[in-house]
């Protein structure tokens, strides 16, 4: 099944055609990032961008303080009176306890920071959704009209 696959990619990807199209649709999809987020790129300062910066390595440095806080609402939540009147199976009391168990075995050992504007930026685009969403589209588009050319399409 795996080397059907790779196949299948492989005969995609050697098309020219195939490849000019996705740098199309990535030339594209760079041109309307920056047209749609110009102005609100020229509207910011320096100072602004490196406040926003700023501001997201303060979370990063902090996130071990985070983790610890939850632990600690944990206690605190299960120790008031409204939480611990209903018994253990009341959904608030669960809930609390749930969280804390999934917050549990996270750490923030390995936590970095980088700046991710950029990223955020093109990850909330609906023009990378449509863009991404049409190139799947030209693919199954080319394994089908290439089936079709054989003549292994019934």
């Amino acid at each position: 099944m795996h080397r059907l696959i790779f196949y299948e990619l492989d005969k995609i990807w050697r098309k020219r055609s195939f490849i000019l199209s996705i740098c199309v649709l990535m030339i594209i999809n760079l041109f309307l990032l920056w047209y749609i987020n110009t102005p609100e790129l020229k509207g910011t300062t320096e100072e602004n961008y490196i406040d926003e910066l700023y501001e997201e390595q303060q979370k990063v440095a902090g996130y071990k303080e985070y983790l610890r806080s939850v632990q600690e609402s944990k206690d605190n939540l299960s120790s008031i009176s409204i939480f611990k009147k209903q018994g253990q199976n009341d959904y608030a009391a669960r809930n609390i306890e749930k969280s804390a168990k999934d917050y549990s075995g996270l750490s923030g050992k390995n936590i970095r920071w980088m700046p991710s504007k950029s990223l955020k930026i093109s990850m909330e685009s609906v023009w990378t959704d449509l863009l991404l969403i049409l190139s799947v589209l030209l693919f199954s588009g080319n394994l089908i009209f290439a089936e079709k050319d054989k003549k292994l399409f019934i």
